[in-house]
């Protein structure tokens, strides 16, 4: 579903989408304003596999392994099993603004590929994460207007040196909710 429009009213905002149309009190938005504003991007692809054998140790967990190809920029790798048979493994890659999309998915297509023949097994892929975050280190005004307010990346949660954002968002979600 896709936000169409937002009109703002006294005591609500009417939000139109491509399925739907409903008004609010508050809206809490994580939509990006202006796209070309951010430099940087993290665009990752991540794989659930399971494994015929016992492959994946589930006490190690791989954490930004930069070891990989850096043909379209500074690219990492992490690894989380959650057993010796399942793990999710994600290629993740910082970007400029501007590349080709097609262009980073077939890289990290290859890269995963390359990754899971060298696990030596039958590999079955049991599911697909994907994302693009914006990231900036420039402050932002958490209100959009008096009925929105700015969360996720458009309210500066995420750092902008990892993408990492779960305890800012958490943070931010426990204060929202005490207001």
């Amino acid at each position: 579903t896709q936000v169409i429009s937002q009109k703002y009213g006294n005591n609500h905002v009417a939000i139109a989408t491509t399925t739907d149309s409903v008004r609010a009190y508050q809206v809490f938005s994580s939509i990006p304003d202006d796209k070309s504003s951010f430099a940087l991007y993290q665009a990752f692809i991540g794989l659930r596999l399971q494994s015929d054998a016992a492959v994946f140790d589930p006490q190690v967990a791989t954490l930004m392994d930069f070891t990989g190809d850096t043909k379209y920029g500074s690219h990492f790798m992490y690894l989380l099993p959650d057993s010796t048979n399942s793990a999710l493994v994600e290629s993740t890659l910082y970007r400029p603004h501007g590349q080709n999309p097609k262009e980073i998915e077939a890289f990290h297509r290859e890269w995963l590929q390359r990754y899971i023949s060298k696990l030596g097994t039958k590999i079955q892929l049991t599911g697909e994460e994907r994302g693009i975050l914006p990231l900036s280190a420039k402050p932002v005004d958490r209100f959009i207007n008096p009925r929105t307010i700015a969360i996720g990346s458009r309210g500066g949660m995420l750092r902008a040196s990892t993408g990492y954002a779960l305890q800012n968002i958490d943070n931010d979600c426990q204060m929202i909710a005490e207001c």
